[in-house]
């Protein structure tokens, strides 16, 4: 600092404000001898003795011994009377300056050793050491601050260029833009570098110099990174997309993980870093041991932070992990600067994610809002899915499957196909159902039902995200009483050898309604081990010309990544015959699905009552069509009878009424035991009685799960005749028979 005011007195004009930083920097002896100076030159100076006498006072209690508290009060005395006569300011000055001069050495600005720590952690020249502790100066005197405030730039730039011993240009050319100080993440440029004033040490850098000690450097700038728990095969990702991500952080490249939040992005990043043998460090979200506690950082501050953590970090052997990068990534927008601070330049970002010089993953929950020159950055952007159905029931096996070690798995595997379950929903519930069995408030047997009822709860709340219900098959669905036109057991066969063999497979069903097609799709995709996209012309159809182009690619798209099994109901709506079609963006939407088909490399249903509808180019591009029909034989429909109603007798004479009715469809049969199950109830409500819940319910009408304690179809069957579910089948064939006959 004494160097420093040297420098200000050459060049600035006299101020208050520059007296005022001379009487800071002056020592005990020197401000002793100021005081005998305006003593002595008392009454040149116009002051009155009383001032005198307080001065003289003040010298006395800053005697040596009195520590740091009497030579502040001598500097306050000081500074009371050059306020009080303006004479006084110059004077103090001059004599200051003079005295400092006579102890003056060469060096411009001594360097703290905290500031050559750092130099040569970074590897940094003597010159550029210097230029951070003459920041480092500049930033943390008041006065000085004070002496400069109104300065002209020029003047300033000269001062502390001298001051880190340094001309001015190359003082410019080592803070510029872009420059390697900056790279490294050790000074700031705060909204450009219009001024002066905007270049300064960056925060972490400041925090450093203060506290004197290089761990506390690492300390604000990474978070604690848990060991992974998972392998890198746990997580939804195709071999090929592993491959590619192994080898870009391999090569000392960056990539991005998008995707929805609690799908297991970090997860998999640490896994990543584990699979490859080297050091993950994740870069803290707000530096804990900052200047900066308790506030978000801005955007600049955490590329700046990006930097500074790479300096610390070596190529060969780490790799920095940077999650919640939405701020840093979406911020460098020309749109944003509109609004203020928290923006940059994208050439910024571009030239950060160019610099690396360790391999990155980059973690955020959306990449539409990240320009799309940063994203070409990226050696590889990992648009991150949910869980598939195998996965989920690996987890949930690993996770709840202890809390209820005496139950099947088949519960597991029925909640891993009815709920689409991110890894954070998973753990959420793992830790609410053990807080029960801990607490005692529920045993280990009733788990399962308890699980259900919260996943029934959660996915219809805030949290539905994390918890979504999916399309499933119905629980009593049987394809060995479906009539089909091929065997279905080869169909299965057939798609597991594709699937296995990584080829497509596309099939159209078709077939009146109620013969079983979209039920038997969603089997088909559970006997796989796959979720189902399920698609209806609804989903798919837009009143925006263009939109349902999109939506369809979407549709393709998204299944192919998922590795979902596609379901198109209502088909014949979504892929009509375009000699029918009268408006070109009809025939732009058939198109789209020409396209996406021919390219889809998973497995496709469509489902339709209208084969005979579908585009006949269309119809080529499928490998099998299948059609469903009514219950084809006298066989058949007395084994689907028993399935459905085990607890009834059918007598010959009710077969034979069955068959001469019309045609049978298996919906006829399904809807009959709802209907008989009204029928069966005693008190007319749907509800059974509080003493006998024959679901196991605890006499309020409600099952372990939360729902109504209707009796199973089977069990409700058994208090109707035979000739009373022969009648409601029959009732509803009927009911259904024009319809047929009008396209329904």
């Amino acid at each position: 600092m004494r160097a420093i005011f040297v420098l200000c007195a050459d060049r600035l004009a006299p101020s208050d404000e520059l007296a005022a930083l001379a009487v800071s920097v002056a020592d005990r002896p020197e401000l002793c001898e100021l005081v005998d100076r305006i003593g002595q030159s008392r009454e040149r100076l116009k002051i009155e003795p009383d001032a005198i006498a307080d001065l003289q006072e003040a010298v006395a209690l800053a005697a040596p011994g009195t520590g740091p508290a009497g030579c502040t009060r001598l500097r306050d005395a000081c500074l009371r009377l050059a306020r009080r006569h303006d004479p006084v300011m110059p004077f103090m000055t001059d004599r200051i300056l003079a005295m400092i001069r006579g102890a003056a050495t060469d060096e411009p600005v001594p360097v703290p050793a905290i500031a050559t720590e750092v130099g040569r952690l970074f590897s940094l020249g003597e010159n550029e050491t210097r230029i951070l502790s003459a920041l480092y100066v500049m930033e943390s005197s008041g006065p000085l601050a004070s002496a400069l405030r109104n300065a002209p730039d020029w003047i300033v730039l000269s001062i502390i260029a001298a001051a880190a011993g340094v001309d001015t240009q190359e003082f410019v050319e080592r803070t510029i833009p872009g420059g390697r100080l900056e790279q490294l993440g050790l000074i700031a440029l705060r909204g450009g570098r219009d001024e002066l004033a905007d270049v300064g040490l960056s925060r972490p850098v400041l925090f450093c110099f203060r506290s004197n000690t290089l761990d506390d450097l690492s300390a604000g700038l990474f978070a604690t990174t848990p060991a992974p728990r998972h392998a890198i095969d746990d997580f939804p990702l195709s071999d090929e997309e592993i491959r590619i991500c192994s080898a870009s952080i391999a090569g000392g490249y960056p990539i991005l993980l998008s995707g929805d939040p609690g799908v297991g992005k970090t997860e998999f990043a640490r896994s990543l870093v584990a699979s490859l043998g080297l050091r993950a460090h994740t870069l803290a979200a707000v530096h804990d041991r900052s200047i900066d506690r308790g506030r978000a950082q801005s955007a600049t501050t955490r590329v700046a932070a990006v930097r500074m953590a790479v300096g610390l970090l070596q190529r060969s052997r780490d790799v920095l992990i940077v999650d919640e990068a939405d701020a840093i990534l979406q911020s460098a927008s020309d749109f944003l600067g509109l609004f203020g601070a928290g923006s940059y330049d994208k050439a910024e970002l571009n030239d950060l994610l160019e610099s690396l010089q360790v391999p990155s993953i980059w973690i955020t929950n959306a990449h539409r809002m990240i320009p799309e020159s940063a994203l070409r950055r990226f050696a590889h952007v990992v648009d991150f899915p949910h869980p598939n159905a195998q996965i989920r029931t690996r987890m949930l096996a690993e996770r709840i499957g202890p809390l209820a070690p005496d139950h099947a798995p088949d519960w597991i595997e029925a909640l891993a196909a009815q709920y689409e379950l991110t890894p954070a929903a998973i753990e959420r519930t793992t830790r609410i159902v053990s807080a029960q069995i801990e607490s005692q408030s529920i045993r280990a047997a009733d788990v399962p039902s308890r699980v259900a009822r919260y996943l029934r709860q959660t996915s219809g709340g805030a949290l539905s995200h994390d918890i979504r219900r999916l399309p499933a098959v119905s629980a009593g669905f049987d394809p060995r009483f479906c009539s089909a036109s091929e065997s279905l057991d080869r169909i299965e066969r057939l798609a597991v050898h594709r699937l296995q063999s990584g080829q497509s497979l596309r099939l159209l069903v078709g077939g009146p309604p109620g013969g079983g097609k979209t039920q038997y799709a969603l089997w088909l995709a559970r006997r796989l081990g796959r979720d189902v996209v399920l698609k209806r012309p609804s989903d798919l159809l837009s009143k925006w010309v263009g939109d349902s182009e999109k939506l369809i690619a979407a549709a393709f798209r998204d299944a192919e990544r998922t590795g979902s099994v596609l379901v198109i109901d209502e088909a014949d709506a979504l892929l009509y015959d375009r000699d029918t079609a009268v408006r070109s963006w009809e025939h732009s939407q058939i198109a789209e699905f020409l396209q996406q088909i021919q390219e889809f490399e998973g497995i496709l249903i469509a489902c339709t009552n209208r084969v005979d509808g579908v585009d006949p180019a269309l119809r080529r591009r499928f490998h099998k069509h299948l059609t469903f029909g009514p219950i084809a034989t006298r066989a058949t429909l007395e084994a689907a009878l028993a399935h459905v109603f085990p607890n009834a007798a059918f007598s010959p004479d009710d077969l034979t009424a069955l068959s001469r009715g019309p045609a049978l469809m298996m919906s006829d049969l399904a809807t009959a035991t709802q209907m008989i199950a009204i029928d069966g109830d005693t008190d007319g409500d749907g509800l059974t009685d509080g003493g006998g819940s024959p679901s196991g319910g605890d006499g309020d009408g409600l099952t372990d799960g939360g729902e109504l304690a209707v009796a199973p179809p089977a069990i409700r069957a058994a208090a109707a005749s035979s000739r009373d579910i022969v009648r409601e089948i029959l009732a509803n064939a009927s009911a259904r028979q024009p319809t047929r006959t009008i396209g329904f």
